[in-house]
């Protein structure tokens, strides 16, 4: 991860994931908050907040199956895109929590490969 892709993270305030079932296929979710609620947590991982949505949870299901995902970063100003794929895990611990509330769960993704458009 370079120093622009981190800097590119810190300040996004919306990105997709995208996961998949075996029988259900793939799925795309949006997820935003403010600027930083995407945290570089070390060289190749991410944390971020999960909070209530459309109460449908296609995104945890899948991740809880199959960890692999990918997510888009748009910079909509600049017109450039940060994707990465890589293992999506889904934390419960309470004291993570707390410091994130009102988060229901926290993700912390594992970044196997970077591609910047």
């Amino acid at each position: 991860m370079t120093d622009a892709d981190r800097d590119a993270i810190a300040q996004t305030d919306t990105f997709f994931i995208a996961s998949t079932h075996s029988q259900q296929g793939a799925d795309v979710s949006h997820r935003g908050g403010y600027p930083g609620f995407v945290q570089v947590i070390g060289a190749a991982t991410l944390m971020f907040p999960d909070y209530a949505g459309n109460i449908m949870f296609q995104t945890l299901g899948n991740l809880s199956i199959n960890p692999n995902a990918g997510l888009l970063l748009i910079d909509f100003e600049q017109g450039q895109t940060l994707q990465l794929s890589g293992q999506a895990r889904i934390l419960w611990d309470a004291e993570q929590l707390n410091r994130c509330a009102p988060a229901q769960r926290l993700i912390e993704f594992s970044i196997e490969q970077i591609r910047e458009t």
